[in-house]
């Protein structure tokens, strides 16, 4: 059974799903020391999902959700979990059938390549399926960010 990093089980609505990796996301506001020892363990650690997440075609997208997530930083929204940046104060059930509402929710839509004229609840589900599915730069991120949480939760401030 496939699950987010936080261990909300992933079911698919449709569409194409891979698992969640966590690590380091690497945002644009982290301070000093905590910054650099995240990089340097995404570095060692999260090589593969490093590459994936500054390669073409879907690098854009994902360094944008890199940025919103902030990781490494006290303010990140992915420190207790990943699904926390996009379903905000909404419980997992009912983000995942309506939407989010937290910090990343506008980022995270944007760049799941869904289409944003069919109903919230189509767009949801899409999603979902797109948050976990490395053809995004969204999975991509995402990715990274749950190698992060697996290898350098200390360094990144990320809970395991």
């Amino acid at each position: 059974m496939k699950c987010f990093d936080d261990g909300t089980p992933y079911v698919a609505s449709g569409g194409t799903g891979g698992g969640m990796g966590g690590g380091n996301m690497g945002g644009g506001n982290m301070g000093g020391g905590n910054m650099n020892a995240c990089q340097t363990c995404t570095a060692s650690n999260c090589a593969t999902q490093l590459t994936s997440c500054q390669s073409e075609p879907t690098s854009e997208d994902c360094q944008e959700n890199r940025t919103c997530a902030n990781v490494g930083s006290n303010m990140s929204c992915a420190a207790a979990n990943s699904l926390a940046c996009y379903c905000g104060t909404r419980s997992a059930a009912a983000c995942l059938a309506m939407g989010g509402n937290g910090a990343c929710a506008d980022v995270i839509a944007s760049t799941s390549g869904c289409d944003e004229e069919d109903a919230e609840a189509d767009v949801a589900a899409c999603v979902t399926d797109r948050f976990l599915d490395i053809a995004y730069g969204l999975g991509d991120a995402y990715q990274l960010v749950a190698c992060q949480r697996r290898n350098c939760s200390n360094q990144c401030a990320l809970t395991r």
